[in-house]
């Protein structure tokens, strides 16, 4: 779970966020739901129901606050990202970017564009009124998750399946379809990399944990930290089989 400040963010059991000024958090789980929680008093205030139904489809992989926190986006393993008014308790917009479940989910801190992680091997970049796809990241491999760099909005990290994370230079929304430059791979881990996280400093934090995400091999590959200047190596925990 991670707590955020309104005025500074977006950032994610399936997955849990919160904003830290309204002691308010969500939470996403197997049974389709989006719950919003007061953590003074540990009771749900409100539920949203993403899915029509309860099922294997339903199962909400990550969420991401919208910068202003009035919104929500989740995505799940029928494929779908999902942006939720929290004024109306409802899901005001619905799109499957690619061909396989969506594993990962960032609303950019400066607004208008959301980054999607798919398990067909493409990050998707959509703009957030109406999900359109505006740029396609092809990748080696399935991506997991994904996030903005909050001092440097235009920069997105993306987890993979060949355990390399990959940042890409986002170009403005004005430039939809213009060939993106090769991103910069960093290495680290020798497992897929299932949860990426960039510091409001000066490091980027990813995680390869455990999971019931299609392919996983039952590995864990425990954090490490990088330089986001850089993307210089600077701490990885040993490794763990279970």
């Amino acid at each position: 779970m991670a707590f955020l400040d309104r005025a500074n963010a977006a950032s994610s059991s399936s997955s849990a966020e919160g904003v830290a000024d309204l002691d308010l958090f969500a939470t996403g789980g197997d049974d389709g739901t989006v719950r919003l929680w007061d953590a003074r008093t540990s009771c749900s205030t409100a539920t949203i129901r993403v899915s029509e139904h309860a099922s294997t489809d339903a199962v909400l992989y990550g969420l991401s606050w919208s910068p202003d926190g009035a919104q929500l986006v989740t995505c799940a393993n029928s494929g779908r990202v999902s942006v939720l008014d929290l004024d109306g308790a409802r899901v005001v917009r619905s799109r499957a970017p690619g061909k396989g479940p969506t594993l990962g989910v960032a609303w950019c801190p400066a607004g208008g564009l959301i980054a999607a992680g798919s398990d067909d091997g493409v990050a998707y970049v959509l703009e957030d009124k109406e999900l359109k796809t505006v740029f396609r990241f092809k990748h080696p491999g399935s991506t997991c998750g994904v996030d903005w760099n909050p001092l440097r909005p235009a920069q997105l990290a993306v987890g993979c399946r060949d355990a390399n994370i990959y940042v890409w230079d986002v170009p403005p929304l004005a430039k939809a379809g213009v060939t993106v430059s090769t991103p910069r791979k960093v290495t680290g881990h020798n497992a897929r990399v299932y949860g990426v996280r960039w510091s409001p400093q000066r490091l980027i934090f990813n995680d390869s944990l455990p999971s019931r995400w299609p392919g996983h091999d039952g590995i864990s590959m425990g954090t490490a930290l990088w330089d986001n200047h850089t993307l210089s190596l600077i701490h990885i925990s040993e490794p763990t089989r279970q």
